[in-house]
């Protein structure tokens, strides 16, 4: 059987991609769920390695990687720079804090004077080093290396705010930080994640065409409801948020074993 080798965050957590402590426990989530569905549809069997999430760009753009999976936004500075984007749901980056904070923060404009934490690489840290702050009051950023530090960098104190992708808030919210941390404000620039491909390759359109059959025949929405993911209706997969793909279901691509 072909191999299709994939990427994804060495260290997770989150209903997206779960990854443990435990080195013999397999990675588990939505996204991966719905990636293994794709290789039993295609025939294919889905190869893991486990990456810090700016080497989940360079990786596939070097061609190390066919595909590249995790919390992903699809953005046009991202396409130009690192390949195409399979999208396969919208949600939103959101501020959080911990259980006891009295600010008045409730907006990225909110956060002069504070120390703020995101993932290195993501557009969260972009966010965070744009906002427009008097000199005397400019927000310090903390970027960390995994979305678990994110939550960690805010529960000891390292940063007053963090922010993160709006599942990822959710899920860890009811779970390991429940009591510690709390949501800020609401959900901001819902856009689509998508999973990074080699630009130009068809194999692209294949995974959208795939996605599209899970959609299609239930799959999804099953997926979705198994690991309790809040979301915006992606409706249909787009290569790039805009293009779909002509290709007929499910086609050929000569992967390398």
């Amino acid at each position: 059987m072909a191999k299709l080798y994939v990427s994804t965050i060495k260290f997770d957590d989150s209903p997206l991609v779960v990854i443990t402590n435990n080195k013999s426990a397999p990675i588990t989530g939505f996204s991966i769920d719905m990636m293994n569905k794709i290789g039993s549809i295609l025939s294919l069997k889905i190869v893991y390695s486990l990456k810090s999430f700016e080497q989940l760009f360079s990786f596939v753009k070097k061609n190390k990687f066919h595909l590249s999976l995790s919390s992903i936004t699809d953005t046009k500075q991202r396409q130009q720079q690192n390949g195409s984007f399979i999208d396969y749901f919208k949600f939103g980056s959101q501020l959080f804090a911990r259980r006891n904070d009295t600010t008045n923060v409730k907006r990225l404009a909110d956060l002069c004077g504070y120390s703020v934490t995101s993932l290195r690489g993501s557009t969260q840290q972009t966010d965070v080093e744009t906002v427009s702050c008097p000199s005397n009051k400019k927000v310090k950023s903390v970027p960390v290396e995994t979305n678990h530090e994110t939550f960690e960098a805010v529960k000891s104190g390292q940063a007053q705010f963090g922010i993160q992708d709006e599942p990822l808030i959710t899920y860890n919210l009811k779970h390991q930080y429940k009591g510690y941390l709390k949501e800020i404000g609401l959900p901001y620039n819902i856009l689509p994640y998508g999973i990074l491909c080699q630009k130009n390759s068809p194999l692209c359109c294949t995974i959208v065409q795939a996605v599209n059959y899970l959609i299609y025949d239930g799959t999804y929405s099953y997926l979705l409801n198994k690991w309790k993911v809040r979301r915006n209706n992606i409706g249909i997969s787009l290569l790039n948020r805009q293009y779909s793909c002509a290709c007929t279901y499910p086609s050929a691509y000569n992967l390398r074993t």
